[in-house]
């Protein structure tokens, strides 16, 4: 694949509805489908809105609840991949996350991917995860993290060295538009990976989420941003070939000093 065609969908998600979420969900997915896109990356809890501890506690669902089995409806009918924030339920372990599931456009969940880095109140109902997959789509390769996660630059380095054409970033960013811009735009230049990032609209005054979504090339040019307060869907072309040329042109990966950043240890 020369080059993909990615959209991130905006909303005001309706607190704990989760079935009028879905509803505008399937709508946005298949609005980006009809542009000709190829994936849809949705905000961080999404399919419930970004809520206090106490209420996210009930709304956990396993991946095998009828969220995920929606989601992958989504996706199938609308014929685009979707990357999709949400609180889940580990059915094995117990524990509760704040989850991506990532799913190709036959339905199929490709996996999950659980927000490493917690912020704030999320720890008073999420366990941090420990892992980072890498998501085959069939023509291209994706990671996920999400919102608070974007301020960590190792997870950059860790797509990279996953050998992610794109990393597809759930998030409810309480910060400013700057801090955003910045970190996703970081992420992208200091990787030469592409990012698109989809942001929530809030509806809670404890949680002001503004909707700055933002598709990012892989030198950090920015290629399309959501008006801030508005709902749809954001869409751009990732261009993998000039991805490619742009590593050949400047070569971050082969020019890195790995034997002396060793000097800082698990610091680093």
């Amino acid at each position: 694949m020369q080059s993909l065609k990615i959209a991130c969908g905006q909303f005001a998600p309706q607190p704990g509805d989760k079935t009028a979420n879905l509803e505008k969900i399937f709508h946005l997915a298949q609005s980006a489908a009809g542009s000709g896109c190829q994936v849809i990356v949705f905000p961080e809890l999404a399919t419930t809105g970004y809520l206090a501890a106490r209420l996210l506690r009930d709304l956990v669902e396993p991946l095998s609840g009828p969220t995920v089995q929606q989601l992958q409806s989504i996706a199938s009918e609308s014929g685009i991949g979707v990357v999709c924030g949400l609180a889940e339920l580990d059915d094995r372990s117990g524990a509760r996350h704040n989850s991506a599931v990532a799913i190709d456009c036959h339905g199929c969940l490709l996996g999950v991917y659980r927000k490493i880095h917690l912020w704030a109140s999320e720890k008073e109902w999420a366990m941090p995860g420990v892992e980072f997959p890498l998501f085959d789509f069939g023509g291209f390769r994706a990671v996920s993290w999400i919102c608070y996660d974007t301020r960590f630059p190792e997870l950059g380095r860790l797509a990279r060295q996953s050998n992610a054409d794109v990393a597809l970033v759930s998030t409810a960013w309480l910060g400013q538009e700057w801090e955003w811009d910045v970190a996703l735009r970081g992420r992208a230049m200091d990787n030469q990976v592409a990012v698109a990032g989809a942001d929530l609209v809030g509806v809670e005054k404890e949680f002001p989420c503004h909707g700055y979504s933002r598709i990012v090339a892989a030198d950090g040019h920015l290629l399309a941003a959501m008006e801030p307060g508005s709902e749809g869907v954001l869409v751009a072309e990732i261009d993998f070939t000039e991805q490619i040329r742009l590593r050949q042109e400047i070569p971050l990966w082969q020019d890195r000093q790995p034997d002396l950043y060793r000097r800082l240890g698990s610091e680093l």
